[in-house]
């Protein structure tokens, strides 16, 4: 029985030696040093240990440092590609009323003319002054002035179709191009619109002020074929509408069958 108790004992690693258990001492022995950490080869252990808990930690700081640098990096690119997406609209679109600037018009326009082409379908363009707005300006004051600019680039941007274009081309001039017109009489009823909406009296600051604004219009390819072409006879038209119509008119300038005769002016007065 004893032979099979420190067989037992040492194929367990128990607490008893083989003398003990021998002479029938009841008595246990201490651990052994590796287990009490009182030995040379337990030190070592520990220390190897504590090595490791140091390196676990320094790798967790690490991971901590680079998910902190990601989420850096990360706000840094969303805020360069917000920066980045409003110098593109601000190169192509009004600081003040957001409509489109003259730079889109330009590449807009130059598509609708190659596409109205393959489709054989017209194309308008209307060119659009404010009455008298610089007296406007003067007499209440530049703020107010944009004021009345904004409202009436939100009252030209709900007159169109979602396919067209208004543009503020400078100053109190807007130009609106109407792509892909089966009959170019719907230019005629899309002017008509704009004059009364446009009529309609804005409350600024507790000034009621009624703006009203003269049109030339132009049809592309009848009027002329390229981009240039076009904006110098719509300026042509609405030179006519202001200054032989007189104002609050829309001029609506027409090529004659005979190619070689210089077009022709017809004024709508309002």
């Amino acid at each position: 029985m004893k032979d099979h108790a420190m067989q037992l004992s040492r194929d367990l690693g128990g607490w008893a030696n083989e003398r003990h258990l021998r002479d029938g001492g009841p008595e246990r022995l201490p651990p052994p040093s590796v287990a009490t950490g009182d030995g040379p080869e337990s030190q070592e252990v520990m220390r190897a240990l504590a090595s490791c808990r140091r390196e676990v930690e320094d790798g967790y700081r690490q991971i901590e440092l680079l998910r902190k640098a990601t989420t850096f990096l990360q706000w840094a690119v969303t805020v360069q590609q917000q920066k980045d997406a409003q110098a593109r609209a601000l190169a192509h679109h009004d600081s003040l009323t957001g409509l489109p600037n003259r730079r889109l018009l330009h590449d807009r326009l130059h598509q609708a003319t190659a596409q109205s082409t393959r489709q054989r379908k017209k194309l308008a363009l209307l060119l659009l002054d404010l009455d008298d707005f610089k007296h406007v300006n003067g007499k209440f004051g530049r703020a107010v002035g944009d004021k009345i600019l904004q409202t009436m680039a939100e009252r030209l941007a709900t007159s169109i179709r979602d396919a067209d274009t208004v543009c503020r081309y400078g100053g109190d001039e807007f130009v609106i191009m109407l792509p892909e017109l089966d009959d170019p009489q719907i230019a005629t009823r899309v002017v008509d619109k704009i004059q009364k909406t446009l009529s309609e009296p804005c409350v600024i600051d507790g000034f009621e002020i009624r703006i009203t604004a003269s049109v030339g219009t132009v049809i592309f390819p009848d009027e002329g074929e390229s981009c240039a072409e076009l904006m110098d006879m719509a300026d042509i038209a609405l030179y006519h509408a202001k200054t032989v119509s007189g104002k609050s008119s829309i001029t609506l300038l027409a090529q004659d069958s005979d190619a070689d005769q210089p077009p022709t002016v017809r004024a709508m007065s309002r």
